[in-house]
């Protein structure tokens, strides 16, 4: 090949500008837009797609769905008071500022009235609950938590600075310099203070996740060099690369998924055995994000991870919320009962029946969006379909209202 084609080619591939991020919106109604986000402030956002422009009110919006999420991280989380939580590579505390280096390597410096806690190293799988309960307990002073045979051990005092060797620790007057690698984590004692709305809750690839107060898209000139602007409920600031962003949960206290609701009432009644009876509540109770078989949830090859599965014939009363005001599910028979499976789905509100259709394994999923404004209950019930063919489990994915 030519030489001055070939250094031709290798300029335009290596000055070629990296493609801006593409972004999935989903709304609270259940459709979604698809584009490049160009801006994001605490009001709306905006995407540009193949048709335009779309602003979408942050009011209107569920997720944000941007990329996926790699494996987290092993190794040192940071906790701030507000709920959010940072993988981080190093920290250091002085006096009353806390010197955080980030996993692509930026360093962020946060107050360190901020830091509700901090554990150097991964806290494993069997411990985890522990150290959740630790960091609900309330405590009059900071704990040094240590490793135990099979358990957690604490130390209470006041913490002191933080290096990257070891640690300051005042106990019953005495400051000690304790190596930091004897030490799983700090738990600091701050007093309550007040903590901004969240408007979002944002993940990064590297598994941190930041309770969001106030956003804005900065460098929006350079798409694919743009970065967020975060405040959190607590007020520590933060720059993320756009890239670096895995999604954004606006739903928190708008969306209630039906697996998390109190049932008022379960009734199961088999095809054959007890001709117009009725069996106790609890020989067969309706699966909560899986299959009555332990499975998950897959409607038409697609994984669900919430939802609710029930056998035929099974009848669920549930209480709405007072503020409800749509019901949405994604319904049919799941995968493990394909293509033979039969079933109907009555869905009643407030026993006025909504949706009545019969389900078959060779149907591809459908969509259900019921108007639930002022009504008080919800009845689903999964019936016999055809019987001269297998009985299926019926899913209802991602089912939730929305308030």
């Amino acid at each position: 090949m030519n030489m001055l084609l070939v250094m031709l080619i290798t300029t335009a591939t290596l000055g070629a500008p990296p493609e801006a991020p593409s972004v999935v919106a989903r709304l609270l109604d259940g459709s979604q837009v698809r584009g490049v986000l160009v801006a994001w402030n605490d009001e709306a956002i905006v995407l540009e797609g193949d048709s335009g422009e779309h602003s979408i009110k942050v009011g209107h919006l569920a997720q944000l769905v941007a990329g996926p999420e790699t494996p987290a991280i092993a190794g040192m989380r940071v906790g701030l008071v507000d709920g959010s939580v940072l993988a981080v590579r190093e920290y250091r505390a002085s006096g009353r500022t806390v010197q955080l280096v980030m996993t692509d390597g930026s360093e962020v410096a946060v107050a360190a009235r901020l830091v509700q806690a901090v554990q150097f190293a991964t806290i494993p799988a069997e411990l985890r609950q522990a150290w959740d309960e630790s960091l609900a307990m309330d405590a009059a002073s900071d704990w040094l938590v240590l490793p135990a045979e099979g358990a957690l051990d604490h130390v209470e005092g006041v913490t002191g600075d933080v290096g990257p060797e070891r640690l300051d620790f005042t106990l019953e007057g005495e400051t000690i310099s304790v190596a930091r690698r004897k030490v799983l984590g700090v738990i600091y004692r701050h007093p309550d203070r007040a903590l901004a709305p969240v408007l979002c809750r944002l993940r990064d690839r590297d598994g941190s996740r930041y309770e969001v107060a106030a956003v804005e898209l900065r460098d929006r000139s350079e798409r694919a060099s743009a970065t967020l602007g975060l405040t959190t409920a607590a007020g520590g600031r933060f720059s993320l690369p756009l890239s670096r962003v895995a999604g954004a949960d606006f739903s928190s206290g708008r969306v209630v998924y039906l697996s998390e609701l109190p049932r008022e009432q379960v009734t199961y009644t088999p095809r054959i055995g007890l001709v117009g009876g009725r069996l106790p509540t609890d020989v067969v109770e309706p699966a909560i994000d899986g299959t009555p078989g332990g499975e998950p949830l897959r409607l038409g090859g697609t994984s669900h991870a919430r939802g609710i599965s029930l056998v035929s014939r099974t009848e669920v009363v549930y209480r709405l919320p007072d503020d409800a005001q749509q019901f949405r599910a994604v319904v049919g028979i799941d995968d493990t009962s394909r293509p033979a499976g039969t079933a109907r789905l009555r869905i009643e509100v407030d026993g006025e029946v909504r949706f009545d259709e019969a389900l078959t394994g060779v149907q591809p999923p459908g969509e259900v969006t019921l108007d639930v404004a002022g009504a008080r209950r919800l009845t689903i019930v999964a019936d016999f379909g055809d019987p001269l063919r297998d009985v299926g489990y019926v899913d209802l994915c991602e089912a939730r209202i929305t308030k």
